[in-house]
């Protein structure tokens, strides 16, 4: 939680602001409607936004929401939701490795025993793996492309594949030099 400057911890506004305050912390309403409500100008309310106490206030009541809304669903922390995915990966991954990667299955009217790859298992453990990873912010779909930002100036909108290519060529390069 970032705390609000020392100076304004126990700041005390005026009712109006601090009914301003709630309703900005919240996020839920825009400017002119907070204005209309509180029977002010969008001026005054701006004005009052520009105040050190006013923005203290409103970072002190948008902390505990986020606080408050941590405790109520632990699972609003991207952390815990990459833990947990991560946990669930290695339990899938250690089930397919006791198993050799392989299932079982029964056939024919005798309900014969037989063995067969596991893809329904592999295929989720890739999800698991490709979950975090978008979690994480570190790829996107098939069809998803990667902005490069190239010490140019010059930002590239490449598919995964070519972007792949492109690094392996600068790697290449790198270690030929």
């Amino acid at each position: 939680m970032v705390a609000a400057p020392l100076a304004f911890e126990n700041v005390s506004l005026a009712p109006p602001q601090e009914r301003a305050a709630r309703l900005l912390a919240a996020g839920e309403v825009a400017i002119a409607a907070i204005a209309k409500r509180l029977r002010i100008t969008e001026m005054t309310l701006w004005r009052w936004r520009q105040e050190p106490a006013m923005q203290a206030r409103v970072q002190q009541l948008r902390d505990q929401f986020r606080d408050q809304a941590m405790q109520d669903e632990p699972f609003a922390d991207k952390r815990l939701r990459v833990v947990s995915r991560g946990a669930i990966a290695r339990d899938t991954l250690a089930a397919l490795k006791e198993t050799n990667y392989e299932e079982t299955y029964y056939y024919g009217p005798d309900a014969l025993e037989a063995k067969r790859f596991d893809a329904g298992r592999v295929e989720a453990f890739r999800k698991y793996l490709n979950d975090i990873a978008e979690e994480m912010g570190d790829r996107g779909g098939k069809s998803a492309s990667t902005n490069v930002n190239v010490n140019v100036g010059v930002a590239l909108s490449l598919s995964p594949d070519e972007r792949d290519a492109r690094i392996a060529a600068i790697v290449a390069r790198l270690g030929a030099g």
